[in-house]
C-alpha cells in the first residue's frame, strides 16, 4: 500500500464499454479493501500498460496509469 499517496486517485473501470468507473477511491485506506479482496484469487497478474503524465514540476507530478488484471 505504500506505493499509494495518503491522498492518491484511484480508478477502476470493469466494463470496457462504459465510460463510467465501477470505484472512484480518494485515498489509500480506501484501496485496502479492494488489495484485500485479491486474496481470494489462487494467483493473478497485473499489467501495467501506458500512463499519462498530467503535471508535472521540479518539486512534484500527477499521472493516470492504465493497468489490466488477469485472473
Amino acid at each position: 500500500m505504500s506505493l499509494f499517496t495518503a491522498d492518491t486517485h484511484f480508478v477502476v473501470y470493469m466494463d470496457a464499454k462504459s465510460p463510467t468507473p465501477t470505484q472512484d477511491l480518494h485515498s489509500r485506506a480506501a484501496l485496502a479493501p479492494v488489495f484485500a479482496d485479491l486474496n481470494r484469487y489462487t494467483a493473478t497478474m497485473h499489467f501495467n500498460g501506458q500512463s499519462t503524465v498530467i503535471t508535472l514540476s521540479e518539486a512534484q507530478g500527477s499521472g493516470r496509469p492504465t493497468a489490466w488484471r488477469i485472473t
